[in-house]
């Protein structure tokens, strides 16, 4: 565990009201999953130096947000925010710009691994957040919006962060 000595020591924990229900409390000093695995500096806040494999410490360029398996609503809605765009009445793909419905999903390695079905868009931010593929093995993934170069003059989708074969 982390010493709360120091200068001023960490404060006292505060509870916060989730908008789902139920609550938080920060700050949170113990260390949990990966993270027990690391070297923790002397004071409290220091910095974490990840220990064997770092991306699958948890640390550094393996690190990630704990956060709650809830859907992000809408602030006055409270309604899902990012949705599949059958489900959002009142959006569309603009006229100017090609839809990827249909194209197929080219990875790294020049092979086809799959077709766009749908697109699921944020409707806070009117903004497209993922595509999901039709595998050719049978399985629905999300591919992230940024990670994807749609080539409407070609009619494809390529994606240079995975393997289509």
């Amino acid at each position: 565990t982390l010493s709360t000595t120091g200068l001023s020591g960490l404060p006292n924990a505060k509870t916060f009201l989730l908008p789902h229900g139920g609550t938080v409390s920060a700050p949170r000093i113990e260390v949990e999953g990966p993270l027990a695995n690391a070297t923790a500096a002397r004071f409290p806040g220091g910095p974490i130096e990840p220990t064997g494999n770092p991306l699958l410490s948890g640390v550094g360029p393996g690190a990630w947000t704990e956060r709650p398996d809830v859907a992000d609503l809408e602030y006055f809605s409270g309604l899902p925010r990012i949705v599949p765009l059958r489900a959002a009445p009142g959006y569309t793909v603009a006229a100017e710009d090609p839809d990827p419905r249909g194209m197929a999903v080219v990875g790294a390695d020049g092979a086809s691994g799959g077709r766009v079905v749908e697109l699921w868009i944020d409707k806070s931010e009117t903004m497209i957040r993922y595509l999901e593929v039709a595998t050719n093995g049978g399985r629905t993934v999300l591919v992230p919006a940024p990670l994807a170069d749609v080539q409407g003059e070609n009619g494809k989708v390529y994606v240079h962060t995975i393997l289509g074969g």
